[in-house]
């Protein structure tokens, strides 16, 4: 595959200048053929991202690019990396958050329609997350479902002529509108305990805030225990778990 450039950058801003010319990304990293440009740790305040995780994200797409002659939808490249996060580690990549969860509610999920989830910056805030995410959970699926590793999968993409409707066919012997059918189905059943209550998860979690400020930290820890469960996934500031140990804090146990 030849050498590949990667290049660390303590200072955010500095990173962000070196990949769009000016201040103010909001990526991790970004990899252009066989170069990664990436946030060192010290690049992002303690707890903001997984640093070895995104580099791992950002090496899969120098594979994929270098594979396929950077002739791959957009898609698949960013879906085979977020599919390559958690194999190495269930630890690893995202958690489902709120965005992606009103993606399962409202969404269907499409790979063999012709472009897959869409990635592009003119969507409405926060849809880049649930096409990166959806894109994952598409790879795992094929990957769990069809019992095929990621090397064939990916050399079978545009770069031999054919579009992704193509590429279903003769993969995975179904057309695609039969292949869209059978991972929405999957794709709505995954995370169903979490998509089933989000609304009175979201309703209910507001109410532990307000005890919190209250210092009624009985209610804190009642209601958190309550709801806990319901959004497991859930780790990202006002999460059940900060309310639940401030809870504890409170009473002194």
């Amino acid at each position: 595959m030849g050498r590949c450039k990667w290049e660390v950058y303590p200072n955010h801003d500095d990173f962000a200048v070196r990949t769009l010319g000016v201040p103010g990304l909001g990526a991790l990293g970004v990899t252009f053929g066989r170069t990664i440009a990436m946030d060192s740790p010290s690049g992002r305040p303690p707890g903001q991202f997984h640093w070895a995780s995104t580099l791992w994200h950002e090496m899969s797409h120098v594979f994929t690019l270098t594979m396929t002659n950077s002739r791959v939808p957009r898609w698949f490249t960013e879906g085979i990396a977020v599919h390559e996060e958690t194999a190495v580690s269930k630890e690893w990549g995202d958690r489902l958050a709120p965005e992606e969860d009103r993606g399962h509610q409202g969404q269907d999920a499409a790979a063999g329609g012709g472009t897959g989830p869409r990635l592009h910056p003119s969507q409405e805030p926060g849809a880049g997350g649930v096409s990166y995410f959806q894109a994952g959970r598409i790879c795992d699926y094929i990957t769990d479902k069809f019992r095929m590793g990621n090397d064939s999968w990916r050399c079978s993409t545009i770069t031999r002529g054919r579009d992704t409707p193509a590429v279903i066919r003769k993969e995975l012997k179904m057309a695609p509108e039969e292949f869209d059918r059978r991972f929405s189905r999957s794709w709505k059943r995954t995370p169903k305990t979490t998509v089933d209550h989000f609304s009175d998860w979201k309703t209910r979690i507001r109410k532990v805030n307000e005890m919190s400020k209250a210092k009624d930290w009985d209610g804190v820890i009642k209601e958190g225990l309550a709801i806990r469960d319901l959004y497991p996934d859930y780790v990202e500031a006002g999460s059940v778990y900060e309310f639940l140990a401030a809870g504890v804090r409170g009473e002194g146990r």
